[in-house]
């Protein structure tokens, strides 16, 4: 297994020498970068369960969404009715009779945390994989403290490219 910075060194390699990213002027996201980060998150957290934008959208109204970004991150746009946990205080509050899908910008942080939670004994966790950016992409709806929001903070300039231009905060 991968470790942690193995991983980050071998997505931004991929994405600067093979994918193409920050001023390669490809504005779209790449599908096989795409596929590429989807398939080393998949090979890193083995035993999280991954669910896809069409399975976020059909979830139940019991489901709790938890973004575990930072909060700056958080601040900028959220999944609709999503709550933050980014400390293991707010992880320890998640609610262990109702079913769980973490998200985070594509879903590594949040596999993490779902592997986690799983470990610790929670008994329904899941992970959004593609998380809130391709919740962003897919032109669904975000929100913030202010209301109706249009944009997703980027992470940083090589990630914010798996985001459309128009999604991307500046």
């Amino acid at each position: 297994m991968r470790s942690r910075w193995t991983f980050w060194i071998w997505i931004l390699t991929t994405c600067g020498a093979v994918l193409g990213c920050a001023g390669s002027g490809v504005d779209a996201p790449s599908p096989e970068r795409w596929r590429a980060v989807k398939d080393e998150i998949r090979s890193q957290f083995p035993g999280v369960r991954n669910l896809t934008t069409e399975d976020v959208v059909a979830l139940p109204k019991d489901v709790v969404l938890v973004d575990v970004r930072r909060a700056d991150e958080y601040a900028v746009s959220r999944l609709p009715g999503a709550i933050h946990a980014s400390s293991d205080g707010d992880l320890a509050a998640i609610p262990r009779d109702r079913p769980v899908v973490v998200y985070c910008s594509v879903g590594y942080r949040s596999a993490q945390v779902a592997d986690r939670l799983a470990k610790d004994g929670h008994p329904d966790v899941r992970n959004y994989l593609g998380s809130i950016f391709e919740w962003a992409n897919a032109g669904h709806a975000l929100e913030n403290d202010a209301g109706a929001a249009t944009t997703v903070h980027p992470f940083n300039a090589d990630w914010g490219q798996l985001l459309r231009p128009e999604r991307r905060q500046d």
